[in-house]
């Protein structure tokens, strides 16, 4: 056996390679090699092939298929190549009796294989004929996305260390007992690894199911020895079935997941497969599990049974965010860590996320690279009880006392801003905000309305540490949180988001979060009556900004029959209070569609839909220096700018909040009416007003920021200053 970069070579006996076929549990495709030809270009590739004695191995009669792989200079076209090889194996079948193979899109006869690679082709029978990954037991099913390859499951299970009763399967195997090792998928999704286990454990040939092979229509088939070997692995399989139900008649894989639908489908799956018996299926969130596992619980403690937990997070349907991975994660970590530091046993789990170990607590014994799907991936072996030794000795570990004193904390600003939050009616606030400096972070809660009524989120900022930080502590302190919150503040993994805050250079509330995130997901929340869209997902904010939620009940205070106008409008939830405020019109300006549409949406689920309110897709700076000497005139003006912004759209010009702020409100003053008012905001921290130039100007100024910081914000009194701006001047240009 020789090792290649993406396969094996070996050499057999045809036997061998239908063992391959029937047995392979991680192998996509066992290829056949016909010969090594000359390639350079397309002539002599079509010579080449034709030279080959294709007679000894396609029936005229019988469908033929050709794949192709890899490129050299000449050959850059992998469908020209899987064509040239096809013209030259019919001409020369077609030469020797006159006839040819059709060829088959699917399922043909004979799959023939060329890997193109610098001068030469290797040129090979596919036997499997489709990839081994499809073992036919999968229930198809809408409700799981791309669940995880059968190969990938079963590779994760081998690389494990997982045996079961087919250790060393041979003539031997039936005489050998169950293995005292329990595997466990807490996050199975459509249970693809609790089925590879269960199919290891109960010595199942993974390819039995199977109703086509690409070596049935090549004529070196040998149908006796193939039905010979069927004939073992099926005996193989009912004897190890047998063995199993002689024993205890325990499951010998535990699988639970918090999406009953996807669990319903692993069931079915699992049934097909033949090896339904041997796992226990449960749904179940993972903060749960333990104790809906009997030999997990603690009356159960002192069997000898080691545990095995092989994953691939995340679970149920697919997150919708990276920002929701780190919490499962450190929920994954919370539950492992007291199970198998307690007994023996080890964690092996396959991610796309380099943060997993951070969050996990410690580094990988070893790790195997890999790909799921198109996706780079690492399959990481891990050992609680080795981290536990570890963290005896590490200075940088979290003192038990400061994650007891994190808790204590929480659940005590938690019971008192939940209190405070049913008397005022908010339903979306802050309960902790780096109340602890260790503990860096600020929690939102979030609470669904409308079609999101009775669902519960949290949104968990953290605070970047200072450099002299140890950045391995902050992690650990960061786990903490993550596997604490969501417990004490009752919200499921799921629904829990992890953003990081760093000072950007462009300073603006519209900034991305520091994790990768798909297209955006959006949940509706209530506020003062009023219903908004908010991502949790894609940005560091989430479309409310909560400090502002008195600012937003002031405008709508002061809208009552004015025109109003909303500057840098973000997703418009100032636009939807002036309107609810009996404004006679509302403008709403963003440079954004995207939160223009957000904005749009936002004014009509609360019926706020016509000519009155208008929306504007431009820079909100330039279209104030086009209008604020026109004849168009506000009763109401909300202007709250980003902190810094250089976007392209505004040319060589560049916009920081501290040194123009007060030519734009400058400006702003010429667009009032004889009443009318701005009310300013920004949340630069160490904002300071022009007063001076601005009274120069004809304005008057107002500080209100202290009676607008909500409770909820009164650790952070500079989270925003905010300004109410009217015009003394006697006359509007």
């Amino acid at each position: 056996m020789r090792p290649l970069s993406a396969g094996v070579a070996f050499f057999g006996l045809l036997e061998v390679g239908y063992r391959a076929c029937l047995w392979s549990r991680a192998a996509s495709r066992i290829l056949f090699i016909i010969a090594r030809v000359p390639a350079a270009d397309a002539n002599e590739l079509y010579d080449s092939v034709r030279a080959l004695p294709w007679e000894e191995h396609v029936d005229p009669g019988r469908t033929i298929s050709v794949t192709a792989r890899g490129a050299n200079a000449s050959l850059a076209d992998t469908r020209f190549v899987a064509l040239k090889v096809k013209d030259a194996l019919c001409d020369r079948l077609r030469e020797l009796g006159g006839a040819r193979p059709s060829v088959a899109k699917e399922r043909a006869d004979v799959r023939i294989d060329v890997s193109v690679r610098e001068m030469r082709a290797t040129v090979s029978l596919d036997l499997a004929g489709e990839p081994l990954h499809m073992r036919k037991y999968r229930v198809p099913s809408q409700s799981i996305v791309a669940p995880l390859r059968e190969t990938l499951g079963a590779l994760l299970c081998l690389a494990a260390g997982w045996k079961g009763a087919g250790a060393g399967a041979g003539a031997d195997a039936s005489a050998r007992p169950i293995h005292e090792t329990v595997l466990l998928d807490p996050l199975c999704g459509s249970g693809t690894i609790a089925i590879e286990a269960a199919l290891i454990a109960l010595d199942r040939a993974p390819g039995l199911l199977r109703d086509y092979w690409g070596f049935t229509g090549w004529l070196g088939h040998d149908d006796k020895l193939w039905s010979e070997l069927l004939d073992e692995a099926k005996m193989r399989a009912e004897q190890a079935l047998h063995n199993f139900k002689q024993g205890t008649g325990e499951p010998l894989v535990y699988a639970s997941d918090n999406d009953p639908a996807a669990v319903a489908v692993a069931r079915k799956s699992a049934e097909i497969a033949g090896v339904d018996q041997a796992i226990d299926f449960s749904v179940a969130d993972i903060a749960e599990l333990a104790q809906n596992i009997p030999f997990l619980a603690a009356e159960a403690s002192t069997t000898q049974k080691q545990l095995l937990v092989v994953t691939n997070p995340p679970y149920g349907q697919r997150l919708a965010s990276a920002s929701q991975l780190p919490s499962l994660y450190a929920a994954l970590r919370s539950f492992v860590d007291p199970l198998l530091t307690q007994q023996p046993g080890e964690l092996c789990i396959i991610t796309t996320d380099e943060s997993a170990q951070a969050y996990l607590g410690q580094e990988p014994l070893w790790q195997i690279e890999t790909y799921n799907g198109p996706t780079e991936a690492a399959i990481s072996f891990y050992s609680p009880r080795r981290l536990l030794e570890e963290q005896s000795a590490d200075t940088s570990a979290v003192d038990p006392l400061d994650k007891e004193q994190f808790e204590n904390r929480l659940k005590k600003m938690a019971q008192h801003r939940s209190k405070w939050a049913r008397k005022n009616k908010v339903s979306c606030y802050r309960v902790y905000d780096a109340d602890l400096p260790s503990f860096a972070v600020a929690i939102d809660v979030y609470e669904g309305a409308g079609p999101n009524e009775g669902a519960r989120w949290l949104h968990i900022a953290e605070y970047a540490p200072p450099k002299h930080i140890d950045p391995a502590l902050a992690k650990q302190r960061l786990a903490v949180v993550l596997s604490s919150a969501p417990r004490i503040l009752d919200v499921p993994l799921t629904r829990v988001h992890l953003k990081t805050r760093k000072q950007a250079k462009g300073g603006s509330q519209y900034a991305a979060s520091s994790q990768d995130a798909p297209a955006s997901t959006s949940n509706i929340v209530a506020e003062g009556g009023l219903l908004f869209e908010i991502d949790l997902a894609t940005h560091l904010d989430t479309g409310i900004f909560l400090d502002h939620r008195i600012t937003r009940a002031m405008l709508r205070e002061h809208a009552a029959g004015r025109d109003t106008l909303n500057l840098f409008a973000y997703t418009g939830t100032a636009s939807v209070y002036m309107a609810a405020g009996k404004a006679k019109t509302v403008t709403t300006i963003d440079l954004s569609k995207t939160y223009l549409s957000i904005a749009e949406r936002n004014m009509e689920r609360n019926g706020f839909k016509g000519d009155n309110y208008p929306f504007v897709k431009a820079d909100a700076l330039q279209w104030v220096d086009t209008h604020h000497r026109g004849k168009q005139k506000y009763g109401l003006i909300f202007c709250d700018p980003p902190t810094f912004s250089n976007s392209t759209s505004m040319g060589k010009r560049t916009w920081d909040v501290q040194r123009d702020h007060a030519e734009l409100l400058i400006a702003l003053s010429h667009m009032l009416t004889p009443d009318g008012e701005i009310i300013f905001s920004t949340n630069l921290r160490s904002f300071t007003l022009d007063k001076d130039s601005l009274q120069n100007a004809g304005i008057s100024t107002k500080d209100i920021t202290t009676q607008t910081i909500p409770p909820d914000f009164e650790r952070s009194k500079k989270i925003h200053h905010c300004y109410l701006l009217t015009s003394y001047r006697d006359s509007h240009e």
